[in-house]
C-alpha cells in the first residue's frame, strides 16, 4: 500500500478490508488494506512481522469474531477464512441469544482455564452497527447492531473486570455531515464504560 498523493488500492488486488474501494474523486474515501494479501493475517508472510522478536501476538484462539454478518461477502471475494480455532459469535447467534448473554459467552470463552492470562482487549469496528444509525463508515450495511446491543455486550465485557482496554475503529468523521453518528457512537462507549465492574 502507497500513501503518496491519496489512498491507494492493495498492490496485489482491487480489494479494501472487506468490500472494493468506493471511488470518491478517484481515490477511495478510507484506508483498508485487503485481508486476504495482509501481512499479518496472511500465515505465508506473517511471520516476517516480528515485533520484539515475538510472533504472534495474540493466539487464534484467545480472540473472539462478535456479531459478524459478512461470512458470504468474505467467501464470494475470496478473502482468507477465518482461523478455525477462533470463537464466532456470529450476528444471528447475537440476536437468538440477545446481546447481553452472547457476550457473556465471549467472556466466558476469553477467562476460560487455559485462556488468556491477562485480560481480554476489546476492539470495537463501528461497522457492526445497522446502517441506519451508522453510515459513517467505509462499507455501511443492513443488519447490524443497535446502539443499546453494543451497550449490553460492551458492559457485559467491562463488568467482568478482565477488560484490558478498547479501541473503537472503522468510524469516519469526514463523512458524518452533523455528527450524529459520531454523538452516538460516544454515547454508547461512555455508557458500557459507566457499568461497574462485578465484585
Amino acid at each position: 500500500m502507497g500513501a503518496s498523493g491519496g489512498v491507494e488500492k492493495c498492490i496485489n488486488c482491487q480489494f479494501y478490508d472487506r468490500r472494493h474501494a468506493k471511488p470518491l474523486d478517484g481515490k477511495a474515501p478510507l484506508w483498508g488494506q485487503c485481508r486476504r494479501h495482509s501481512p499479518r493475517l496472511n500465515p505465508i508472510t506473517a511471520k516476517t512481522h516480528v515485533v520484539e522478536g515475538v510472533w504472534p501476538l495474540v493466539r487464534d484462539d484467545d480472540v473472539v469474531v462478535f456479531a459478524c454478518r459478512d461470512a458470504a461477502a468474505r467467501q464470494r471475494r475470496g478473502c482468507q477464512p477465518l482461523p478455525e480455532n477462533m470463537l464466532v459469535i456470529d450476528r444471528d447467534q447475537v440476536r437468538h441469544l440477545g446481546a447481553g448473554a452472547a457476550a457473556g459467552e465471549a467472556v466466558r470463552y476469553l477467562t476460560r482455564a487455559g485462556g488468556p492470562q491477562d485480560g481480554f482487549w476489546i476492539h470495537l469496528d463501528a461497522d457492526v452497527f445497522d446502517e441506519t444509525i451508522m453510515q459513517a463508515v467505509d462499507d455501511p450495511r443492513p443488519d447490524g447492531l443497535a446502539w443499546s446491543d453494543v451497550i449490553s455486550a460492551l458492559s457485559v465485557a467491562v463488568r467482568s473486570g478482565r477488560a484490558t482496554g478498547l479501541q473503537v475503529a472503522i468510524y469516519n468523521p469526514d463523512i458524518d455531515a452533523d455528527g450524529s453518528n459520531g454523538r452516538g457512537l460516544a454515547a454508547t462507549v461512555r455508557e458500557a464504560l459507566s457499568a461497574p465492574a462485578e465484585a
